[in-house]
């Protein structure tokens, strides 16, 4: 974890050696906002733009999970949280946060969140995970005028299989 701060009278970011190095950032060139940017997924770029704006512009807190990539090529996931900072005149004067990599974090939640919702076997979604798929489909088709169906499959003499060839056998069948 690691801390910044950003003033409105002077150029670029002051990141905490910590901070640098979870930017994967060298601690010898000044940090530039466009620098970050250019930093965060294509795919969410506008988005993080758009909320940075929004945030200077309302004066509020920023908070997110914001997927980078670093300069050697590795995707990390880093949590930015920063709050403004007011001068005597309740004018904005900057901001200060912090910031810390969550990418390890995350891909556990990611996996917990899978193992949760799906059969590690067959990768189908497990009986919870297939009740709430069910139900948004019934009161979509019900929204929509539509029609839902279900398909089951029963293997027959299933517990003859894991009984006399075992559990590896019966996970093979499936």
């Amino acid at each position: 974890m690691g801390s910044f701060e950003w003033w409105r009278d002077r150029r670029g970011l002051g990141f905490s050696p910590e901070a640098l190095r979870v930017f994967g950032l060298p601690p010898d060139r000044p940090v530039t906002l466009m620098r970050i940017v250019w930093m965060v997924a294509q795919a969410r770029r506008k988005e993080f733009v758009a909320r940075l704006r929004n945030t200077l512009n309302f004066r509020t807190v920023f908070t997110d999970d914001v997927s980078l990539q670093l300069r050697d090529g590795r995707q990390r996931t880093v949590r930015v949280e920063a709050e403004p900072v007011y001068d005597e005149q309740g004018g904005l004067s900057g901001y200060t946060g912090i910031v810390q990599d969550v990418t390890e974090r995350r891909v556990q939640e990611d996996k917990i969140r899978r193992l949760a919702e799906f059969d590690t076997l067959t990768e189908l979604p497990n009986r919870a995970n297939l009740l709430v798929r069910a139900e948004k489909a019934v009161e979509q088709a019900r929204r929509l005028n539509h029609q839902v169906g279900v398909l089951l499959i029963d293997l027959d003499r299933f517990k003859e299989i894991n009984d006399t060839l075992g559990h590896q056998a019966g996970d093979d069948v499936l």
